[in-house]
């Protein structure tokens, strides 16, 4: 945007200025997470039951090889 202003003789040089206005943050569009995907690459695999594997028997919170969220790496979810 440019704007031109007088002073009080009349003259006066030209002022550019950039105005930006906040606006609502655009959000990615996500695919909703395919359960048993643990590596993230949407597919349920092998690689992915390797990575189950190599945690198993483990307890905590954020293990990636935790499909059910019971922060235990076990077969209990499976009936």
């Amino acid at each position: 945007m440019i704007v031109n202003a007088e002073n009080a003789d009349g003259f006066a040089d030209p002022v550019q200025t950039v105005i930006t206005v906040a606006g609502e943050e655009e959000k990615p569009v996500t695919k909703p997470k395919l359960a048993g995907d643990v590596n993230g690459d949407n597919s349920v695999n092998i690689f992915d039951l390797v990575m189950v594997a190599g945690q198993f028997g483990k307890s905590g919170a954020g293990l990636s090889g935790d499909v059910n969220g019971d922060s235990i790496i076990s077969l209990t979810w499976l009936w």
